[in-house]
């Protein structure tokens, strides 16, 4: 899939069940990404984002070209990685929307608070 890959795609590797790492290709085989591992969002090759996984390229609309893209991405390296507030959903969603959000965020503090409230209940 690689050899299909274009300036400026969103791409994804599955890092659990209903959770995906998302990154920006950028050309060169190289990919921007908000990473857990370095703690900001760096560069690193796609051999090394893919971790052995396949990828995932998704297809969103933006107001942004696929050059403007990749100057968005690489204008936030370096910028702090945090799970809640800056991970690599908001980071892409960032770039290409202009909007940090994370629905897997959204998701999984929903999943948590029925989790908890269920667990609440069984007492």
């Amino acid at each position: 899939m690689e050899h299909s890959l274009k300036l400026g795609d969103i791409i994804s590797v599955s890092k659990a069940i209903v959770i995906r790492h998302y990154g920006i290709y950028i050309g060169n085989n190289q990919v921007i990404h908000a990473s857990p591992s370095c703690g900001k969002v760096c560069k690193i090759s796609l051999e090394k984002f893919k971790i052995g996984k396949a990828i995932q390229v998704h297809t969103s609309p933006s107001r942004y070209s696929p050059p403007q893209i990749v100057m968005r991405a690489k204008s936030r390296l370096g910028r702090t990685y945090n799970l809640i507030d800056a991970n690599c959903e908001h980071f892409k969603n960032e770039v290409v929307h202009g909007i940090a959000f994370s629905d897997q965020k959204k998701a999984v503090l929903t999943v948590g608070a029925l989790f908890f409230a269920f667990k609440l209940l069984a007492k």
